[in-house]
């Protein structure tokens, strides 16, 4: 799925045209649009009136966010932030049932099992990150889920607490914008500049796992 990690995968396969040559220059751009969303899981909960056990899997659909990124990538490093370092990938699919978007009876739906997806999605980070072998970044940028999801990432994985950016208590979970737009606010606030090796930590439904590393130029 690139749900939540559309923007991601864009820069593997950017980085994969760059190198091989058949490009020097791409635009990437995403929109998420969350509106239509909202207001059909509204009216969905108005209309059957569920009840806790069944309101919580649409609990997660209340937390979407609209966002708009767009990125160059370009094989000239003159101007350039970052140069787009390792790249590291994961997937579960065994466990693609957890997070479910449909259109049902006219209306659009995401269905998801949360605890379960925050469990399977924990472990199959844990592992993928493991492929960096003790790599150190001096900042990191989490996907904008929650902050349960947040601080049990944070655990997992061993990050200092501070060096993490987040964004989603202000914009909520932008799916494949979310990682680039919390990149874009911390370059802006500061947090963190492009002197630094920074660590994009994706995780999507799937399940699936992107991780990279954005290095010094």
């Amino acid at each position: 799925s690139n749900a939540c990690l559309g923007m991601m995968n864009a820069i593997k396969i950017s980085k994969a045209l760059i190198q091989s040559e058949m490009a020097n220059n791409i635009l990437l751009t995403s929109g998420e649009n969350s509106r239509d969303l909202l207001l059909d899981t509204i009216k969905v909960i108005q209309k059957n009136t569920p009840n806790r056990k069944e309101l919580k899997k649409y609990l997660a659909s209340l937390t979407i966010g609209s966002a708009g990124t767009a990125l160059w990538i370009s094989s000239e490093k003159n101007n350039s932030l970052w140069e787009i370092g390792d790249l590291h990938s994961m997937s579960d699919s065994s466990a693609n049932s957890l997070c479910e978007g449909k259109v049902q009876d006219g209306v659009l739906l995401m269905e998801t099992n949360s605890e379960e997806l925050l469990k399977k999605g924990i472990s199959l980070a844990k592992k993928n990150f493991s492929k960096f072998n003790g790599k150190s970044f001096d900042k990191y940028i989490l996907h904008q889920v929650g902050d349960v999801h947040r601080s049990k990432l944070i655990e997992a994985l061993e990050i200092r607490n501070d060096l993490d950016y987040s964004i989603f208590s202000e914009f909520g979970n932008s799916g494949s914008s979310a990682i680039i737009s919390a990149l874009s606010k911390a370059l802006d606030d500061n947090f963190l500049t492009h002197h630094e090796r920074i660590g994009l930590l994706g995780i999507g439904s799937g399940l699936h796992t992107l991780m990279m590393e954005l290095k010094p130029c």
